[in-house]
């Protein structure tokens, strides 16, 4: 990863996100972070995680990953209270 190949560059945003890639030994951290939230947009959640755990953040381009899906509607009800255009929720 370091140093970043071509269309590998660092990112100050974390909204909208087509997909995130975590390395298997943050996964526990992504896990209890998000289960203490509660509730909210998940990209900008993360995000935050990102920024209080000092990481940094990378972009992918052309973007590899077309969208960020769960299935389980537990998790759909607790984490997609962002609502898009004409009120159409968000992937997450």
């Amino acid at each position: 990863m370091l140093p970043p190949h071509p269309g590998v560059r660092k990112e100050r945003f974390g909204c909208c996100a087509q997909g995130l890639v975590f390395p298997r030994a943050k996964a526990p951290r992504v896990v209890e972070y998000l289960n203490a939230k509660q509730s909210g947009q998940i990209d900008l959640m993360l995000d935050d995680l990102a920024r209080e755990d000092k990481l940094n953040r990378y972009a992918l381009y052309p973007v590899q990953v077309q969208h960020i899906v769960e299935s389980r509607p537990k998790f759909r009800k607790r984490y997609n209270s962002a609502r898009g255009p004409g009120g159409l929720e968000h992937d997450i």
